[in-house]
């Protein structure tokens, strides 16, 4: 399996999990109930957590956005009824969980389930898009051929490392603005290889293109 083919398969596996993941609640400053915090890419789905209430009886949950307009998503009183303004976006699940389908950066903010007007869970959610793939690209090597310095440039405020023959590396790295750049001594043949940089944020990793350094006498290529 390709280097790129291997991360896509293991960036959709963790994608699936932080999308859908809610994870063990963190007791905040909500009077005893569980607070979430989660994560969805713009245009995927998040499953917030569901909380119990009883349907047969005179129950009436809610979830709400305070502050937000509109400020309520659904609710239930005799029957489940969804704010137009998500209707066409949310599934509800036999646990009672919920599903909000094609995410926009508006969904961001807290949300709250309220049991006949009692907080049961607030929930945290970011809404955020995908990252662009970074460039990569050999910036020099000197007139003995000797030191390599390899240049990835992306998007601000990323993480970002670099990748050699599949595996992440360490080294002589520096930061500079948008840019991560990594010295390398090209005479030594385990440093020899196929380089790429990876970028990444809560919701998804893309790599560049790799370039490969060869031994000194050849030039470095860019596949």
């Amino acid at each position: 399996m390709s280097l790129n083919g291997g991360w896509v398969m293991l960036l959709s596996v963790l994608s699936l999990v932080v999308l859908m993941l809610i994870g063990d609640p963190v007791h905040a400053d909500t009077g005893g109930a569980p607070h979430f915090e989660l994560y969805g890419e713009t245009g995927n789905s998040v499953l917030f957590p569901g909380v119990e209430f009883e349907k047969s009886g005179d129950d009436w949950w809610e979830l709400k956005k305070p502050g937000a307009v509109p400020d309520w998503v659904a609710q239930y009183h005799g029957g489940y009824l969804f704010h137009n303004h998500y209707r066409p976006r949310v599934d509800i699940n036999i646990n009672g969980s919920l599903l909000l389908k094609n995410l926009i950066e508006r969904d961001t903010g807290e949300y709250e389930h309220l049991v006949n007007g009692h907080l049961q869970a607030k929930i945290i959610l970011h809404v955020i898009e995908p990252v662009n793939p970074p460039i990569l690209w050999i910036q020099a090597r000197n007139k003995e051929r000797c030191q390599v310095v390899l240049v990835c440039q992306g998007q601000s405020g990323l993480n970002r490392s670099f990748v050699k023959d599949g595996d992440g590396i360490l080294g002589n790295i520096t930061f500079m603005g948008n840019s991560t750049i990594l010295t390398i001594d090209g005479t030594n043949p385990q440093l020899w290889g196929r380089y790429s940089c990876r970028q990444w944020n809560p919701v998804s990793l893309k790599f560049s293109n790799p370039v490969n350094v060869q031994k000194p006498g050849k030039l470095p290529s860019t596949l």
